[in-house]
């Protein structure tokens, strides 16, 4: 294969892919993407590519379409977004980890690996199904929406299920 590694530093810049992000799923990926730092990171439509790593965010980072990586995912930053659906393969785990502010996950997220979603100092929101390959699920936060009164249904599917309120 072909595949070609991106790496951004913005610093205190945004990050904005307003189209997709490389081809269909399996034909065309771009390589591993990493963003060093950035204010917001956005995602306004499809990426398909190795691994997303994010390793640092002052405000928050959006994915708007469908996620497709042949590896793993680690978004850390203020607050996080996952509007499309996200899948990862070949042992891909998934790491979201927020700072602060309301974190949306209403796509589902399907892993190849574990999931672990951790909000210090803020809520996660969580409308989207986890499922994974028999592998772990962690969600950490201060708060959690009360699903029982939103009267939503979300589905977490893995043999190991931890759950924790930080204190």
């Amino acid at each position: 294969s072909n595949e070609s590694n991106l790496i951004l530093t913005a610093g205190t810049g945004d990050t904005t892919f307003t189209g997709a992000v490389e081809g269909a799923a399996g034909v065309s990926r771009l390589g591993d993407i990493s963003i060093n730092s950035a204010t917001a990171v956005s995602f306004s439509s499809t990426l398909f590519a190795n691994g997303f790593t994010q390793s640092a965010g002052s405000g928050t980072t959006t994915l708007t379409g469908a996620s497709n990586l042949d590896g793993n995912v680690s978004i850390s930053a203020t607050a996080i977004g996952v509007v499309g659906n996200m899948t990862t393969l070949n042992g891909g785990a998934v790491v979201i980890s927020s700072t602060g502010g309301n974190n949306g996950i209403t796509g589902n997220i399907s892993a190849d690996g574990a999931v672990s979603l951790s909000a210090t100092g803020g809520v996660i929101n969580l409308d989207g199904d986890i499922t994974t390959t028999a592998d772990a699920i962690t969600l950490s936060s201060m708060r959690y929406r009360d699903w029982e009164t939103d009267r939503k249904s979300t589905r977490l599917n893995s043999s190991h299920l931890k759950l924790s309120r930080m204190p």
